[in-house]
């Protein structure tokens, strides 16, 4: 039997280079908990952008399966464009203090803290 007639499994490649780009991208946002006024808000950042990267690779795998049309082609550029702005949006709320944006741990963020504020312990 020619092996080199059989099929292999195919990925959508664009896809995959977006998710490759989505990984590195959430990858160095962990770097940038230590500039942000908000380091939780970046760590939120950080890790949309990996969990996004990793979805992104599943949908490489299953999108040719989906065939082709406006339908098809729509749903792509809505899945980027939506997840590309998710993570741009959980960076800048770390950069900008947003705190409005988190409604689990905002209570706890300073509102426009300069860049390293620290609370200070008020014990005696």
């Amino acid at each position: 039997m020619d092996e080199s007639r059989i099929p292999g499994p195919s990925a959508d490649r664009a896809l995959v280079a977006h998710a490759a780009i989505m990984t590195i991208l959430g990858l160095v946002s962990g770097f940038t908990t230590v500039l942000a006024r908000a380091p939780r808000a970046a760590l939120s950042a950080h890790t949309i952008g990996v969990l996004q990267g990793a979805l992104l690779f599943g949908l490489a795998a299953i999108w040719p399966s989906l065939g082709s049309g406006r339908v098809v082609t729509a749903a792509r550029w809505c899945a980027l464009v939506g997840l590309y702005a998710n993570w741009l949006g959980a960076q800048l709320a770390a950069f900008w203090s947003a705190r409005a944006m988190f409604t689990v741990h905002g209570g706890t963020m300073p509102e426009g803290a300069p860049r390293g504020w620290r609370k200070s312990c008020s014990c005696s």
